[in-house]
């Protein structure tokens, strides 16, 4: 009898003290999906680079046109080419250009940079990493994560969702 009084008092002083299940919102399950961030860079409590797509900042002019792939820029394997890397500026350019599916504007964060992978054209002998870039829609709650190949060149599209500034 003891016994069973021992393990119901443990049981419900476990209850007790886990508390309420926080609620995770989908940007947070899609953060704690994305792939080891191996490289940070912030300044005053927020990473950098980043931005607003309604900043006086120079931006991507050239037409962009809409990704025909739906996971374009969304996952590693179809991340946004925006090199060469000697040109360091075109990935922000890129971000200044996109705008929600209404013309909204849109924050940016860099995550951090993951994913060590061969690119065509990088000036490290080792390979390159790409970046995470967290992209939220003005007038919305959902974040959206975006990897950069910031190495190697290519005819940069819009992700599902997005149209560029005019």
């Amino acid at each position: 009898m003891n016994a069973q009084l021992f393990a119901l008092s443990i049981t419900l002083l476990i209850t007790a003290c886990a508390g309420p299940v926080p609620k995770i919102d989908s940007s947070q399950k899609q953060l704690a999906e994305l792939p080891p961030i191996v490289s940070v860079s912030a300044k005053d409590g927020k990473r950098i680079p980043n931005g607003r797509s309604d900043s006086v900042s120079p931006y991507w002019r050239p037409p962009l046109q809409a990704a025909l792939d739906p996971k374009y820029g969304l996952t590693k394997e179809s991340a946004i080419r925006v090199g060469p890397r000697s040109d360091a500026a075109l990935h922000i350019q890129y971000l200044n250009a996109l705008r929600g599916p209404n013309g909204e504007p849109l924050a940016y964060e860099r995550l951090g940079a993951c994913c060590e992978f061969k690119p065509q054209n990088s000036p490290f002998a080792g390979g390159g990493l790409l970046d995470i870039y967290k992209v939220r829609v003005d007038g919305t709650s959902k974040d959206v994560f975006l990897f950069v190949n910031m190495y190697d060149p290519g005819s940069p599209a819009l992700p599902a969702g997005f149209t560029q500034r005019k």
